[in-house]
């Protein structure tokens, strides 16, 4: 793909933010990452870039942005928590934002961490227009309730584009619920960047839930740090999109540290999804856990590549990373990887992949109890992400989360069989 498009777009704006030259530059000299890398080998990066560029000169009407806003006013109830931060089409929406006592939000520079080919991505992010925020919790701070984060588009050209630093002092802890949105408006493109940086103690509890609609794209990185004894524990459920990204990279900088990510996608028609984590153990006596489980139909198809990389001098480091998925269509397709690179004695490090089908004893079970074939399938289909699930503790995100695996289940009505 010719980036000069980007760079004379760029030009013929006015002068940006800090930094989102140094963006562009470190892009046009980069490129996109292609085929032969490993971290980009099963999915494309040119549509997802082309997407975000031409959206540079295609703005939105102010009526389009008012339509989006009382479509999420409609819903605002939805979103009912400890708070609560709107952005439609990337820029944060005063009107409908409201943050809980202790939480901060200030304008902000958020860094590129990188500036490869690779990162090709968050370099768009970084250089393109959009909200550039950090959000931050005071120290012993526990926000009681969900802060909710909503991405809203309101048009088919739409470009979404969010910078967000959470920062969380020492013993703070913060619930987050990112959903992301198009309300049917066709495609849309959300690209998102977030650095975490938990403080000695900190805990953030991330959930993140999306169903968009068949043409929207969609590409997210978060980049974490914890401190001593700090915990992240991530749940991302991906029910719709037409190509999804997630990048998810963890560093466990202090002793004790911890984080646990755990994540569905289901995939039905040619949808493409693709998670990419990277858990780098730094510090001695770390933690982390890692479940991450697919559902495909029909054409559509999974990726998955998960990293640990045990640093020396990360001794008692314990790791564990599985990567389950049910292949219900001879056509669907899935690409697993999980890796272990270790560098430190005394540790206790595991991982494991498989690809299968409906387990025939287990359907044999259901039907003796008088299940038909139909339902049988459909319940255990669904069970299959519901490990996954029950990892969140507020009911009203988990059933909301149980309701977007339900919904990708063709002609599935059978929750209160398992309640």
């Amino acid at each position: 793909m010719n980036l000069s498009a980007l760079e004379q777009a760029f030009d013929a704006r006015e002068a940006g933010r800090a930094g989102q030259r140094e963006a562009l530059d470190a892009l046009l000299a980069s490129g996109l990452p292609t085929r032969k890398s490993e971290l980009w080998k099963y999915t494309k990066a040119a549509p997802l870039a082309e997407f975000a560029i031409a959206a540079l000169t295609d703005a939105t009407p102010a009526a389009d942005i008012d339509a989006a806003r009382a479509r999420v006013a409609q819903r605002a109830d939805t979103f009912e928590g400890a708070g609560r931060l709107v952005f439609i089409d990337g820029v944060l929406d005063d009107t409908l934002t409201r943050l809980p006592e202790g939480v901060r939000l200030e304008a902000t520079r958020t860094p590129v961490a990188s500036k490869g080919a690779d990162d090709a991505l968050a370099l768009i992010n970084a250089a393109l227009p959009g909200a550039d925020l950090a959000l931050q919790v005071d120290q012993d701070v526990s926000v009681n309730g969900v802060l909710h984060i909503v991405h809203a588009l309101a048009a088919p050209s739409s470009l979404g584009q969010v910078r967000l630093a959470v920062e969380l002092a020492p013993r703070a802890s913060l619930t987050i619920a990112e959903h992301f949105a198009n309300d049917g408006i066709g495609a849309g493109m959300h690209n998102t960047v977030v650095a975490v940086q938990l403080a000695e103690a900190a805990t953030l509890h991330l959930r993140r839930l999306q169903a968009l609609s068949a043409e929207t794209l969609q590409v997210t990185r978060i980049e974490a740090t914890l401190a001593d004894n700090a915990s992240l524990d991530t749940v991302t459920v991906d029910a719709g999109g037409k190509t999804v990204r997630n990048d998810l990279n963890v560093r466990l900088e202090g002793p004790g540290a911890r984080v646990d990510m755990r994540g569905v996608y289901l995939g039905n028609d040619k949808q493409h999804i693709d998670n990419h984590t990277r858990v780098d153990h730094v510090a001695r006596d770390t933690i982390s856990r890692e479940d991450y489980r697919g559902i495909l139909r029909d054409r559509s198809r999974g990726v998955f590549n998960g990293k640990v990389f045990v640093h020396k001098g990360a001794d008692g480091t314990d790791a564990a990373q599985s990567n389950p998925n049910l292949l219900l269509s001879d056509h669907a397709e899935i690409d697993t990887k999980p890796e272990l690179e270790i560098y430190a004695d005394d540790v206790k490090c595991a991982h494991g992949a498989t690809v299968g089908q409906i387990d025939e004893t287990s359907l044999f079970y259901l039907r003796s109890r008088g299940i038909d074939e139909a339902t049988a399938i459909q319940l255990l289909t669904y069970a299959f992400c519901r490990e996954v699930l029950t990892g969140i503790e507020n009911d009203v995100l988990r059933i909301a989360a149980e309701q977007l695996v339900a919904d990708q289940i063709p002609d599935f009505s059978a929750l209160e069989l398992i309640a």
